[in-house]
């Protein structure tokens, strides 16, 4: 006869601490002298905060009036999760009672946690107005295997007129309607905004923050394999090809170990396919020195990156040579 130990609050926290909790369903590990945005909603004024009562950690957004305990926010990353379901669920996350959980495990929705972008405690901001893609903005996308549908996934909006906010209160215009060059924001989440011009020769980067990394947003929890690549067009035009990618904001950031041991513990694989010239191989080189990732490059003759290489050398090309890829690694 199977015996199990009653699975309640007091017998989680007995094996697993409430910051650890936090860290993996909220995306904070909890510090107590400074505020955030919310990562588990649009927020874009950093009025979260950490506090201890009884004992407890808690995280209150005060616009909101939430005021969460660790198995809260459990429940409200997972929409439709019971009290009990969200015990279940750290339970099976963190190992704890094992042979009790998996009787039940048929029990809990299978809604994925939301995913966390950076998270920023003040600073400049981006607000746009958008409008409705035009044409030669959505053949500008197609050019690199990058559709309507993959926009949306992705949050890129074709800009209509755009500003930085500082925090003394001071505008500056970005982007008027009265110019012709394209303009589109990637919004990364939670405030994270990125202005790309890519008609430009300098300047085709606008953005609030560097402490960000693009495409970890839509990125599933875990899976056979992830690519680190050098942008986020890249990163969406190998979405058309089934591939799971991110992004830091520069070839030149190195992701952080902390979140570079959520990566490698969640996918079987990890790849890096950054640019064929200098900055891009020592990138790569420091990644797989570091972490042990498995780096790709384009050969010499071809275009750099993804993205140019889907424009120069068109679909059925890059078709081949993902196959080839996967067949020889995967």
């Amino acid at each position: 006869m199977k015996t199990s130990v009653e699975l309640t609050r007091d017998s989680i926290l007995s094996k697993v601490r409430q910051e650890d909790i936090f860290e993996r369903y909220l995306g904070i590990r909890p510090e107590f002298d400074t505020q955030f945005t919310n990562p588990l909603r649009e927020d874009e004024s950093p009025g979260c905060r950490f506090y201890v009562k009884s004992g407890r950690i808690r995280f209150i957004d005060f616009s909101r009036g939430w005021n969460w305990d660790c198995f809260d926010v459990v429940m409200f990353a997972h929409p439709g999760y019971s009290y009990h379901q969200a015990l279940v669920k750290i339970a099976v996350d963190f190992g704890i009672n094992m042979n009790y959980v998996l009787e039940r495990t048929d029990r809990i929705v299978p809604n994925p946690v939301v995913r966390r972008g950076s998270f920023f405690k003040g600073g400049r901001r981006i607000t746009f107005m958008k409008k409705k893609f035009t044409d030669r903005e959505l053949t500008f996308w197609r050019r690199y295997g990058i559709d309507r549908e993959t926009l949306e996934l992705y949050r890129v909006s074709s800009v209509r007129s755009a500003w930085i906010q500082y925090p003394d209160g001071t505008k500056k215009v970005a982007h008027s309607q009265k110019y012709p060059e394209m303009c589109f924001c990637y919004d990364l989440g939670w405030g994270n905004r990125k202005l790309y011009f890519p008609e430009r020769r300098r300047g085709r980067f606008l953005q609030n923050t560097s402490k960000v990394v693009e495409g970890y947003l839509q990125l599933p929890e875990g899976g056979e394999f992830v690519v680190i690549t050098k942008s986020y067009k890249d990163v969406m035009s190998m979405r058309g090809f089934d591939l799971w990618a991110i992004a830091p904001s520069s070839e030149t950031i190195l992701l952080p170990e902390k979140f570079m041991s959520r990566i490698i513990s969640s996918f079987d694989r990890v790849f890096t396919l950054f640019d064929n010239d200098l900055p891009g191989k020592r990138a790569t080189i420091k990644y797989r020195n570091i972490y042990g990732t498995t780096p790709l490059l384009f050969p010499s003759d071809m275009e750099k990156d993804f993205s140019d290489n889907y424009f120069s050398q068109g679909l059925q090309f890059m078709v081949d040579l993902v196959l080839s890829v996967k067949e020889k690694y995967l």
